[in-house]
């Protein structure tokens, strides 16, 4: 086999590559003569290449393949030469140099586009045409102008005229609808060329990427955070950033901040599941979203609690949305063949009465810290004291929520340190023993009415009742132990409750725990209502009265 038969061998398709692509292959012999294979020279060519041999003498002499590529003679401007190794000799390779730098755009994973000093387009890669749908043609000359934005481009030019750094590119993000309908998002840089040595531009290079996909997973994980995974409500983070963006002293006028909060939720996740309780939540927030206006906010603020910015109204006109928002979540629903009854307490306060109390120069974040402090309140104060189960927050409010706030403080030290007497006073012939609270501490002297419904107003309410059950079966106790009578002989205990303890059913299993821990028996007790039990729903009533008479307590 000839020696330019064996190359051709070895290098299987290569030749008709270069072929193709108008570049040469010239097998050289050992003595530095051509062998009879050689594509696209004229013999003033071959004679350049043999020429610059003597140059790479040390390379053709070399052991192994040389990988770096040469320029030989004549052949600088037009071709790009590689020379490697063979048993038998060395092969030249070349191809044009247009060839080159059309074949390396091509196989560059992002779109190129070539412009000359005019902005005209000279050239365009196949990722180009790929990522925007269209063909070269499509592209060239002004045709590029037809895809990307046409302010952006005019910015582009301005900023790569004055620009003191010469490799500093412009770069914008924009939509692009494809001529098959598919919209994507590009990441376009344009930069300017210089060239080699040049004090001028030359032209310019613009690179297209196609982002879509790392700005739909992008906008995926913003998303997520912004948003409850359940309901696909914003949540407070989202509501925070709305607030940072729309709300400052002065436009808080015309806003309100609802609080809505669903009553016996959590019985209903213990008693039908927690699945049920899920499918309740999606419910809810659906009608609140429906509720909403544009340009409103609605999030979930975790549990079964909800806020809502609305745009504020006057008095009356608020007082019927309000109203309509109450009786849009009250509505009964059924889940998975349960009908359950919907009860939601709601809680407002409009922007501008914030301030009456705060002045607009006042900081930004006192403001809305209040804000969310009385919307809350108000809530609470919907939830024990309002029939209607909503309430808006006027002046007034404020000034008790302040005062409460502090009774808040004192509670809850009051609580901790457990500074509470309890007495007891005989009703009728020591038939039984009323068991009275009195407070110790910062509250020492206050009416134990005002001090408890201060209680529940600002929603620390249970751990004073808690306090104040385990401390009255605790005396209880130590009266009974101490004297010789059996439980029927010796004065029952009379205890007073509120509704919100005898509705809440924890409170009920906690206090007959009191008593079994103190070795009482329920049948010693008997619970007095307060009147405003009236206030609450009739079901919630029936529910709590079953309850005590089951544990064997007696109840008036």
């Amino acid at each position: 086999m000839s020696s330019y038969a064996k190359i051709l061998q070895d290098l299987t398709f290569l030749p008709g590559i270069l072929e193709s692509y108008g570049g040469f292959l010239l097998f050289v012999d050992t003595n530095g003569l051509p062998a009879q294979l050689v594509y696209g020279l004229t013999k003033q060519e071959v004679s350049s290449v043999l020429s610059g041999i003597a140059s790479y003498e040390d390379d053709f002499n070399s052991d192994h393949d040389i990988k770096v590529s040469h320029q030989f003679g004549d052949l600088t401007d037009k071709y790009r030469c590689w020379v490697r190794k063979h048993e038998s000799g060395y092969y030249i390779t070349g191809l044009p140099k247009d060839i080159i730098y059309t074949s390396s755009l091509n196989l560059m994973p992002i779109g190129i586009l070539k412009l000359d000093q005019h902005w005209m387009a000279i050239h365009s890669n196949a990722f180009l045409e790929i990522i925007l749908g269209v063909n070269q043609h499509e592209l060239l000359e002004r045709n590029w102008l037809n895809y990307l934005d046409p302010d952006e481009i005019v910015k582009a030019r301005k900023f790569l005229l004055t620009s003191k750094t010469l490799n500093n590119p412009y770069e914008f993000e924009q939509s692009v609808m494809t001529p098959l309908g598919r919209e994507i998002t590009v990441s376009v840089q344009i930069s300017a060329d210089y060239g080699t040595g040049s004090s001028g531009i030359e032209g310019y290079m613009v690179l297209v990427s196609d982002i879509t996909e790392q700005e739909e997973a992008q906008r995926k994980i913003v998303f997520a955070a912004n948003h409850d995974p359940l309901t696909k409500l914003p949540n407070r983070r989202a509501l925070n950033e709305f607030i940072e963006r729309h709300i400052n002293p002065v436009s808080i006028k015309s806003w309100v901040l609802v609080f809505i909060d669903l009553d016996g939720f959590k019985q209903i996740n213990d008693t039908l599941g927690h699945a049920v309780g899920d499918k309740l939540l999606v419910e809810v927030s659906d009608r609140l979203s429906g509720f909403i206006r544009r340009g409103e906010f609605i999030c979930r603020n975790g549990g079964d609690e909800f806020l809502m910015v609305m745009a504020n109204t006057p008095y009356s006109v608020l007082a019927n949305r309000i109203t309509e928002l109450s009786l849009l979540v009250n509505q009964d629903v059924l889940i998975d063949k349960h009908e359950i009854h919907m009860k939601a307490s709601v809680g407002a306060i409009p922007g501008e009465v914030l301030t009456e109390y705060h002045p607009p120069q006042a900081q930004k974040s006192s403001i809305v810290e209040l804000w969310f402090t009385v919307a809350d309140a108000a809530m609470y104060f919907a939830k024990h004291k309002m029939k209607s189960h909503w309430c808006i927050a006027d002046m007034s409010f404020i000034h008790k929520v302040f005062n409460h706030l502090e009774h808040k403080q004192h509670i809850e030290t009051c609580v901790l340190n457990k500074n509470i007497d309890i007495y007891f006073q005989p009703i009728d012939k020591l038939y039984a023993l009323e068991a009275l609270t009195r407070f110790k501490g910062p509250l020492q002297g206050s009416s134990p009415e005002n001090i408890i419904n201060a209680a529940i107003e600002i929603g620390c309410h249970m751990g004073l009742f808690n306090l104040m059950a385990e401390q009255g079966v605790k005396v209880y106790a130590k009266l009974f132990h101490a004297s010789s009578l059996q439980s029927d002989e010796f004065p029952y205990l009379n205890i007073n409750l509120e509704a919100p303890q005898v509705i809440d059913k924890d409170f009920i299993d906690n206090f007959v725990q009191h008593l079994k821990q103190e070795g009482l028996s329920p049948e010693q007790v008997y619970i007095e209502v307060s009147e405003k039990m009236m206030m609450f729903d009739l079901s919630d009533m029936v529910s709590a009265f079953n309850q005590i008479k089951q544990y064997g307590s007696n109840y008036w």
